[in-house]
């Protein structure tokens, strides 16, 4: 359950800055800029952090690895950043992403 619980965070961080980061590149506000890298690169550091946990702990690694497709989805929307009326495409892609993850962590 500890091991669920923490790849759901790492899986739902990225994607609110995700979501706030694209709501700020179309305001042109300043307050909130720093969620435009922050999301993809803590996405990043999620996807390095679990190759790595899964190198070092083999036993743990489908689990953690599990947290792949919601974090490579997070750095997919940091590059391709999509306009904010496309949002609730935004937030089914992250439900297919997440739904992606419990499967794999039922499964495996």
């Amino acid at each position: 359950a500890v091991v669920a619980a923490a790849v759901w965070f790492a899986a739902v961080i990225p994607a609110i800055l995700s979501v706030h980061a694209i709501k700020v590149a179309f305001k042109g506000r300043e307050e909130g800029r720093w969620t435009l890298p922050a999301a993809p690169g803590l996405a990043g550091a999620v996807v390095a952090g679990a190759v790595v946990a899964a190198w070092l702990l083999p036993g743990w690694a489908t689990e953690l690895l599990a947290v792949l497709p919601p974090a490579l989805a997070v750095i997919a929307l940091g590059v391709v950043r999509p306009h904010p009326r496309h949002l609730k495409r935004v937030g089914w892609t992250m439900v297919a992403a997440n739904a992606l993850t419990l499967v794999l962590l039922l499964v495996l």
